[in-house]
């Protein structure tokens, strides 16, 4: 996803490295969350094997988001190949959707829980500047002062802000 940051570095490859090795046709980064209405969630069985998908539940006891997709050609097939079967106009469709078809066609999938990994979505001002004052803090950075829609930002990592974000020097 493009708003999204994921960490460390090296989680994809550590997934991608996982699909190889499990030589499934889809391979799920999987990650704990306190807010699943945000996220495509994953039913896990006691084996941790992946038993459906619901997407952005508003009430839900499952804790476990998918965040991360490496798939095999065989996938790619096969979603084109669903993609292209679906009427125009349609539901929307979400790759939640096209996950739990091929589960259900019997392609083999596999959820691979990233210890040690996080996912951060950055999809709004407040997610971003929250994500960004946790990497300075976390890195022993100084703060930066900003503005939000013109106005100074308070410089607490708690304090989220809304609106256009724009870093300036001099602000005090």
């Amino acid at each position: 996803m493009p708003d999204t940051l994921i960490e460390p570095r090296n989680s994809v490859a550590n997934l991608s490295g996982a699909h190889h090795a499990s030589g499934a046709d889809l391979s799920l980064g999987l990650f704990e969350t306190d807010n699943p209405a945000k996220f495509g969630m994953v039913r896990l069985n006691r084996h941790g094997e992946i038993t459906g998908f619901v997407d952005k539940p508003k009430q839900t006891s499952l804790k476990w988001m998918w965040g991360l997709a490496v798939w095999s050609p065989a996938f790619s097939a096969f979603m084109a190949e669903a993609l292209a079967s679906m009427p125009a106009g349609g539901p929307e469709v979400v790759l939640s959707d096209i996950f739990d078809l091929a589960r259900q066609q019997g392609l083999k999938i596999a959820g691979c829980a990233l210890a040690g990994s996080t996912y951060n979505d950055i999809g709004t001002p407040e997610e971003f500047q929250r994500v960004v004052q946790n990497l300075a803090d976390r890195n022993g950075m100084p703060r930066v002062p900003g503005l939000v829609d013109n106005r100074p930002v308070v410089k607490s990592p708690a304090m989220a802000v809304a609106g256009r974000l724009s870093v300036v020097q001099g602000i005090r």
